[in-house]
């Protein structure tokens, strides 16, 4: 639903859907990001945070890992820190919209210890040899949305902690019930 003061400025079909960027006409970068119709971020706070509150927490963080790009706030924040930093995102599409949320785009793509991986973040874990000190996840909404919700199963959590190195951390987005990202009912959540 666009209002007459916004317009999209990228609108790209890929293998895994359309991807599409809206930006305020009167606006210098984008504020929205969709896949198929779905919102699936918006430039808030906390997605810096996703990256920041465990790479404070963490004593020493050399390696990092970032399931679900967006808009790369998370990733940008990760990479501030000087460590290693892998991002994996699903849908390349959103990898090549960044530009149009963040300036500083190309410098960041450029950053010599940084690694954009265009995979399935589950898959990625289950392949990879590696161990992160710190793997952060932020799965668009809904959480209870077909594929995403492989993201918030035990499961996906124990993988994930298979991966971390001794003393990790890991971060993941859950939105609480009744918020227009969560699920409807406590139970689901719970």
């Amino acid at each position: 639903d666009l209002n007459p003061l916004q317009h999209i400025v990228y609108h790209v079909p890929g293998l895994q859907g359309v991807t599409t960027v809206i930006k305020n006409r009167n606006a210098h970068l984008a504020n929205r990001l969709l896949v198929n119709g779905m919102g699936m971020t918006i430039k808030v706070t906390d997605t810096k945070m996703m990256a920041h509150i465990p790479l404070l927490l963490h004593p020493a963080p050399q390696d990092t890992l970032v399931i679900c790009f967006g808009m790369g706030t998370t990733y940008r924040s990760a990479i501030s820190y000087g460590g290693n930093v892998t991002v994996v995102e699903l849908v390349k599409e959103v990898m090549d919209a960044f530009e149009f949320f963040y300036q500083d785009a190309a410098k960041v793509r450029a950053y010599p210890k940084g690694r954009m991986v265009v995979n399935d973040g589950r898959s990625f874990l289950k392949l990879t040899p590696e161990r992160y000190d710190v793997i952060t996840v932020d799965p668009p909404p809904p959480i209870d949305g077909a594929g995403v919700n492989h993201l918030y199963s035990k499961e996906f959590l124990e993988l994930a902690r298979s991966r971390l190195k001794k003393g990790g951390i890991m971060a993941h987005w859950i939105p609480y019930p009744g918020s227009l990202a969560g699920v409807d009912d406590q139970e689901t959540f719970d």
